[in-house]
């Protein structure tokens, strides 16, 4: 049954107990490994050796992958130097009850674990002893024990080791491998499904420099690298994962560690899965480059004398270098003992290197010769030619560091004072001048305007026409005067000049009409000029109105009526309001059964509006309408009211009650009189045993005399620590009896922490002090699942600690051996 749970085989090779088990899914095997870990364990010849002391039959040879250490094993010194060596402590997978979840010491504490010898009998099996010590007889083989599962590596798959954690650093560049002194491994295996190649086999370079290889073959996808080591006759020197390739076919650049001194070394490059610490890796096989490291030339040490804004001299230098303007992108060869150069700028300075010859040496460092460039000169001025003969322009704010030349000129001339001056109209260039390693300045670009006659200051005119002057006082931009328009109080302004022209326009009015009004006239004027626009003349009525100049009539004369308005005595118009006061008709009611009203019969004014009658026994007192009295409901006790007067109209209905107000039965007690349940009218003061009041009966019969006995006063249970009992009104106690106790149970005790619980009684609900209930120290957490890629699995001596196979209850007398 062991064997089956360590590799995971059916029930056919575990029958020899009562019944069967299938660990084909549910295996040791199957959960430590993955496919390719498992493809990595060699078959291993198990020799089931007897018991050496007891000579009990250790059972046939068989051949398994993972097996249990037999006791000739647990006491090879090539395994175990001493017995501290084999002290096994608990994982959190067995602490936790392990496969069947029995309990077990906590993580951390050392314990016993099994072998696969018998004991002295073939029902017993031998056993390590949590000391350390190997024990021939221990306990039954179907009670629980840990197990330390073991198998053999199949070396051929190992590409190669590295530490557990932080072993293969080197994420984009080569790491340096360092010392490591500890003891656990992880492994880097041969994956055969892998077909990665590279195409060169042999490469040469400088330390800091690369080298280029053209791969095909490679993987693509997370945790997917090319991976590179570099070794010398020591073993392996440099790791790193170079990069993540995008596609199977490509190139790589591998930069050379600064620190490789020169020589021959092995370059190694693989196609990786890198899954990380604690875990297994997977390789194509290890392609072999040979690396050969140059020694570098000595760094060159040019001079750069800078002669323009992108230009200037190399010297100190041989035919044996080269040089770069534009950071090494691409280099130029020197020729001589010095070299004229362009392309110069300060941002990429100036490189020299001295070259190798590829076979014995390589490039030296670049020397890197710092460039920098000139500020543009600020503040520069002109004055442009003011002759006829173009020759007294003039360039200000330039110094001695500066040099000019016409924008078309090849050639510069430098400048000694603060003005150039003499120079003829044109486009001219400012700089400030190269010095050593400094780059002549961007140029200021300056024009040198020609003379010509321009005019100046404000127009000059006369009646006609109008002129500027230029400097030299002849008359420009001579012309006649244009635009405007005259009015009837102004000349035209010529839009040129400004200035007024002409005559006056009697017909170009600006202004406006403006009429002048009296009640039974009008005449207009313009504001302008005041010209006469419309002679006075009577106003044209229009309703009140009039029609040429907007008059309105200020109406007088007239009477008005209720009906009609008055009569102006100007314009014959009727104005004003109707007289509401001024009636010639008679005054009219209108009565309904519960309102009057009244109007003039002339114009309906309304005298009295619509309002309720004004009620006195039945008779309006304003309108005298007598009311038809209606509604109401007659009482025991009062006549029905009608619903339109409020008059009482009518006789009493003995039958009718008013309101029945009902009383709720009341039982007596032993200090108060009851009653039962009844009614009362409050219409006629009557008493009733029926609520449609039917039933008439006495006050004395609703009265239930007071109880001979004690009751209950509704309080509850009272209670001291011995019983309980009730109270009656009276003060009595009743029903005294003794508590009923039983266990309720406050809280539940744990395996590491105490409970709590306390008697109750069953009738009043008393309650004791609570007791404390002991923790019952079980633990029967679940177990964990072990991580199919964890290297804790894996290195060990080639043997790790797992799980539990039954409960431990029963050990026989232990012998050291």
């Amino acid at each position: 049954t062991m064997r089956s749970w360590l590799n995971g085989y059916g029930a056919s090779e575990n029958t020899g107990g009562d019944s069967g088990y299938d660990y084909t899914s549910d295996n040791f095997i199957g959960t430590a490994f993955s496919e390719k870990e498992q493809a990595a364990i060699a078959d291993t010849e198990v020799v089931n050796d007897d018991n050496p002391d007891y000579g009990t039959e250790g059972g046939n040879t068989t051949t398994d992958k993972i097996f249990l250490l037999s006791i000739a094993e647990a006491n090879d010194s090539s395994y175990f130097a001493d017995n501290s060596s084999r002290i096994s402590t608990n994982t959190a997978y067995v602490a936790g009850g392990g496969k069947i979840g029995v309990y077990m010491y906590g993580v951390g504490v050392a314990d016993i674990w099994w072998l696969r010898s018998p004991g002295d009998n073939d029902n017993i099996a031998a056993v390590v002893y949590s000391d350390g010590y190997v024990f021939y007889i221990e306990s039954l083989v179907d009670l629980a024990f840990h197990v330390r599962p073991a198998f053999h590596l199949d070396l051929n798959s190992v590409l190669f080791t590295s530490a557990a954690v932080g072993g293969k650093a080197g994420d984009g560049e080569l790491t340096a491998v360092g010392d490591y002194i500890g003891s656990e491994w992880k492994l880097t295996l041969l994956d055969k499904t892998r077909n990665f190649a590279v195409t060169e086999t042999e490469v040469s370079g400088a330390p800091g420099g690369t080298v280029t290889l053209n791969y095909s073959g490679a993987i693509t996808g997370e945790n997917e690298y090319i991976s590179v080591i570099i070794a010398d006759n020591s073993g392996a020197q440099y790791y790193g994962r170079v990069v993540q390739p995008t596609g199977a076919d490509g190139k790589i650049r591998i930069k050379i560690p600064a620190a490789l001194a020169a020589g021959t070394y092995t370059l190694y490059a693989f196609s990786e899965q890198y899954n990380g610490d604690y875990k297994t890796d997977y390789a194509s096989a290890l392609q072999e480059i040979s690396l050969n490291v140059l020694s570098k030339e000595t760094t060159p040490r040019a001079v750069f004398t800078a002669a323009g804004d992108n230009s200037g001299t190399l010297s100190n230098v041989d035919a044996s270098m080269k040089y770069s303007t534009d950071g090494g992108e691409s280099w130029t060869d020197i020729t001589g003992t010095t070299a004229e150069i362009t392309g110069v700028t300060a941002d990429k300075d100036i490189q020299v290197v001295k070259k190798g010859d590829g076979t014995a040496t390589a490039d030296s460092d670049a020397q890197i010769i710092a460039v920098t460039q000139a500020a543009q000169p600020a503040g520069i001025g002109k004055t442009d030619c003011t002759t006829a003969a173009q020759n007294d322009g003039t360039i200000t704010g330039v110094d001695s560091t500066m040099e000019y030349k016409l924008s078309a000129a090849s050639e510069w001339t430098s400048i000694s004072t603060n003005t150039v001056a003499g120079l003829a109209n044109g486009t001219y260039e400012v700089r400030v001048k190269a010095n050593g390693t400094v780059l002549a300045s961007a140029a200021v670009t300056v024009i040198i305007g020609e003379h010509t006659c321009v005019a100046q200051g404000d127009w000059q005119h006369d009646e006609n026409e109008h002129w500027k002057l230029c400097a030299c006082s002849a008359e420009v931009d001579s012309a006649a005067h244009t635009g405007g328009t005259a009015t009837c109080t102004e000349k035209a302004v010529c839009e040129i000049c400004g200035n007024s022209y002409g005559a006056t326009d009697p017909g170009n009015h600006t202004g406006e009409i403006v009429w002048a009004k009296t009640a039974t006239a009008h005449s207009s004027k313009y504001s302008c000029c005041d010209a006469v626009v419309v002679a006075e003349e009577p106003h044209e009525w229009e309703n009140g109105v009039c029609a040429e100049c907007g008059y309105e009539c200020q109406h007088t004369g007239g009477r008005a009526t209720c009906a009609e308005k008055a009569v102006c005595e100007i314009c014959g118009s009727s104005y004003g309001s109707t007289d509401p006061d001024n009636h010639t008709g008679e005054i009219v009611w209108a009565k309904t059964a519960t309102a009057h009203s009244s109007k003039y019969s002339c114009c309906d004014a309304v005298v009295v509006a619509e309002e309720p009658h004004e009620w006195e026994n039945g008779v309006c007192a304003e309108c005298g309408y007598a009311c038809q009295h209606t509604g109401g409901t007659p009482t025991c006790a009062d006549k029905a009211v009608c619903n339109i007067c409020g008059a009482a109209y009518g006789e009493v209905n003995a039958a009718s009650h008013t309101n029945l107000v009902k009383t709720e039965d009341k039982a007596a007690t032993h200090m108060t009189e009851g009653n039962i349940e009844y009614w009362t009218c409050d219409g006629c003061d009557k008493y009733f045993s029926d609520e449609a009041g039917t039933q008439e009966i006495a006050l004395a019969d609703t009265v239930i005399p007071k109880l001979t006995e004690h009751t209950a006063d509704g309080s509850g249970w009272h209670s001291d620590e011995t019983g309980h009992w009730n109270t009656c009104e009276c003060g009595e106690k009743l029903n005294e009896a003794a508590h009923t106790f039983e266990w309720v149970t406050d809280k539940e005790a744990t395996a590491t922490e105490a409970g709590s619980k306390h008697e109750e009684c069953t009738v009043c609900g008393y309650a004791k002090a609570a007791v404390e209930i002991p923790a019952t120290g079980d633990n029967t957490q679940s177990p964990q699942t072990g991580d199919s890629s964890n290297m804790m699995l894996w290195i060990t001596l080639l043997f790790v600690s797992s799980g539990i196979l039954s409960a431990v209850t029963y050990r026989k007398k232990k012998q050291a051996k």
